[in-house]
């Protein structure tokens, strides 16, 4: 059973939609949704052989490609490993 929510007044949320601008870069994202970082699991493991690792199948491309086609504002990339010794567990 799903929890019971908390009452609330209502709000408007269409701000959310609206751009944002970024003083520092000048940069503007043309809304104020953000797509987070998160670990997929979609890349080639192999126990042994490293350079075989970390390779993006064809499910990992589309899923970006579909987050990319979303409408988010704003997306942070996900965890990126610098070492193939060294893969999120």
């Amino acid at each position: 059973m799903s929890p019971l929510r908390y009452e609330s007044d209502g709000t408007d949320a269409s701000s959310l939609g609206q751009p944002l601008k970024f003083e520092f870069s000048g940069k503007i994202a043309q809304n104020r949704f953000l797509k987070a970082a998160m670990t997929e699991r979609m890349s080639s493991w192999d126990p042994r052989d490293f350079e075989k690792r970390g390779i993006p199948s064809k499910e990992l491309i589309n899923v970006y490609k579909r987050w990319g086609e979303g409408g988010f504002g704003q997306s942070m990339i996900s965890c990126l490993c610098k070492l193939r010794t060294n893969l999120v567990g």
